[in-house]
Protein backbone atom coordinates (compact mmCIF):
# COMPACT_ATOMS: atom_id res chain seq x y z
CA UNK A 1 0.00 0.00 0.00
CA UNK A 2 2.83 2.34 0.42
CA UNK A 3 3.68 2.42 -3.13
CA UNK A 4 0.12 3.61 -3.95
CA UNK A 5 0.69 6.14 -1.70
CA UNK A 6 3.69 7.43 -2.97
CA UNK A 7 2.15 7.69 -5.77
CA UNK A 8 -0.50 9.89 -4.81
CA UNK A 9 1.50 11.96 -3.44
CA UNK A 10 3.19 12.09 -6.80
CA UNK A 11 -0.12 13.26 -8.47
CA UNK A 12 -1.34 15.31 -5.44
CA UNK A 13 2.03 17.70 -6.15
CA UNK A 14 1.14 17.58 -9.89
CA UNK A 15 -2.08 19.15 -9.52
CA UNK A 16 -4.45 16.14 -9.18
CA UNK A 17 -7.71 16.35 -7.64
CA UNK A 18 -8.39 13.03 -6.91
CA UNK A 19 -5.22 12.31 -5.48
CA UNK A 20 -5.37 15.42 -2.93
CA UNK A 21 -8.63 14.26 -1.70
CA UNK A 22 -7.29 10.69 -0.83
CA UNK A 23 -4.16 12.24 1.04
CA UNK A 24 -6.88 14.85 2.83
CA UNK A 25 -6.17 14.29 6.64
CA UNK A 26 -9.47 15.52 8.44
CA UNK A 27 -8.02 17.32 11.45
CA UNK A 28 -11.82 18.01 13.07
CA UNK A 29 -12.55 14.68 12.94
CA UNK A 30 -8.95 13.05 14.48
CA UNK A 31 -9.67 16.24 17.19
CA UNK A 32 -13.25 14.59 17.82
CA UNK A 33 -12.00 11.01 17.81
CA UNK A 34 -9.41 12.16 20.88
CA UNK A 35 -11.99 13.44 22.88
CA UNK A 36 -14.67 10.97 22.87
CA UNK A 37 -15.80 10.05 26.84
CA UNK A 38 -16.37 6.97 27.98
CA UNK A 39 -14.70 3.45 27.89
CA UNK A 40 -13.16 1.74 24.75
CA UNK A 41 -14.52 -1.88 24.96
CA UNK A 42 -13.34 -2.69 21.10
CA UNK A 43 -10.79 -1.86 18.30
CA UNK A 44 -9.90 -3.34 15.55
CA UNK A 45 -8.18 -2.02 12.21
CA UNK A 46 -11.41 -0.94 10.59
CA UNK A 47 -12.79 1.11 13.96
CA UNK A 48 -13.56 1.34 17.70
CA UNK A 49 -16.37 0.72 19.75
CA UNK A 50 -16.77 3.07 23.09
CA UNK A 51 -19.79 3.25 25.75
CA UNK A 52 -20.55 5.13 28.21
CA UNK A 53 -23.43 5.20 31.47
CA UNK A 54 -26.05 7.67 31.73
CA UNK A 55 -28.59 7.54 34.65
CA UNK A 56 -32.12 8.84 33.68
CA UNK A 57 -34.67 9.33 36.37
CA UNK A 58 -33.95 6.22 37.40
CA UNK A 59 -32.96 3.87 34.79
CA UNK A 60 -29.32 3.33 33.31
CA UNK A 61 -29.06 3.65 29.59
CA UNK A 62 -25.91 3.13 27.51
CA UNK A 63 -24.44 5.14 24.93
CA UNK A 64 -22.65 3.80 22.51
CA UNK A 65 -20.00 5.41 20.05
CA UNK A 66 -18.91 3.47 16.85
CA UNK A 67 -16.10 5.14 14.96
CA UNK A 68 -15.31 2.66 11.50
CA UNK A 69 -15.78 3.55 7.44
CA UNK A 70 -19.28 2.11 7.78
CA UNK A 71 -22.83 4.26 7.83
CA UNK A 72 -24.85 2.72 10.61
CA UNK A 73 -28.31 3.63 10.69
CA UNK A 74 -30.68 2.63 12.80
CA UNK A 75 -34.69 2.97 14.11
CA UNK A 76 -35.50 -0.04 16.54
CA UNK A 77 -32.11 -0.10 17.96
CA UNK A 78 -29.57 -2.85 18.75
CA UNK A 79 -29.15 -6.05 21.11
CA UNK A 80 -26.42 -6.54 22.71
CA UNK A 81 -25.26 -10.09 22.71
CA UNK A 82 -22.36 -11.51 25.31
Amino acid sequence: MNIFRKKDEILAALGNIRAMERLHVDTYTEDKIKNISGIKIAESREGQFWINFQELNGFLFMNSIIIGHLNLKTSRGIKIRL
